[in-house]
């Protein structure tokens, strides 16, 4: 029988599997993307152009198929003390945000202004949620409950959905504003712009965020979600493979099925 791993495939090492008390065959999920020697996205793979092995073990490939195409974008906005003097700046760089979202992509709006409030939730028509923007009001002599507003939005809008990407938990987080945010952007692979003073030039960064996000959503177009089969036990590398020459894996964080 030839080797699971040719010496000619390409590895790449991922995060260590959460540990889990059961030792079970259950499904696990890892999301790559394939390039080409020129750097472009490969498509058309299937579950014999792959390799994987967990903790120097082969593991069975039971599916290939291209990852999940659309977000969730949970868009929380302070219209606290600090920031209801700019709501003219606020209602327009927002807009500009929603409007580099690519259609079909889920949105929500919630203000979290003295605390955590859903004004729109998760749809794909962009125009309700501008439309809500278009009539945000400020809360005057209210602080901002960023915390409770971005465990709250994981809970109710992105912890039970189906086929949701793995990321890496910061677990309880500490310090101020700035250094949750820091820590929660370094643990999630985001990107974090802190804005010192709201100006004219707002709009203009927010869509540049947009723009952001709309690429990175371009990204994972190209991504293919790998199902093998796994057993529960201690945390173990993972290794994935492409079977054919030339070929440059780049993959991410692999999940369990719940």
């Amino acid at each position: 029988m030839r080797p699971v791993f040719r010496a000619a495939a390409l590895f790449l090492a991922l995060l260590l599997a959460p540990q889990l008390a059961a030792t079970q065959s259950r499904v696990r999920d890892v999301y790559a993307r394939v390039l080409d020697s020129a750097g472009t996205p490969v498509a058309g793979l299937g579950p014999a152009d792959f390799e994987i092995q967990e903790g120097g073990v082969a593991r069975t490939i039971t599916r290939v198929g291209p990852a999940s195409s659309t977000m969730r974008i949970a868009l929380l906005v302070d219209n606290g003390e600090f920031t209801s003097p700019a709501l003219m700046q606020l209602r327009a760089g927002f807009s500009a945000f929603v409007d580099a979202i690519p259609d079909h992509n889920e949105i929500a709006f919630a203000t979290i202004a003295r605390s955590y409030r859903l004004r729109v939730p998760p749809t794909a028509d962009h125009s309700k949620v501008k439309n809500s923007i278009s009539v945000l009001i400020g809360d005057s002599g209210s602080g901002s409950a960023l915390l409770d507003g971005v465990f709250e939005s994981h809970d109710t809008l992105f912890r039970t959905v189906d086929n949701r990407r793995p990321v890496r938990s910061p677990g309880q987080g500490k310090g101020n504003e700035l250094e949750l945010c820091t820590s929660l952007t370094r643990w999630t692979g985001g990107h974090l712009d802190a804005i010192g003073a709201i100006t004219e030039s707002l709009p203009d960064k927010l869509k540049e965020i947009g723009v952001l996000v709309a690429d990175a959503y371009r990204r994972m177009t190209t991504e293919y979600e790998i199902e093998f089969l796994s057993d529960a036990g201690p945390p173990r590398e993972i290794q994935i493979g492409a079977t054919r020459r030339g070929l440059r894996i780049e993959a991410s964080q692999a999940r369990y099925r719940e």
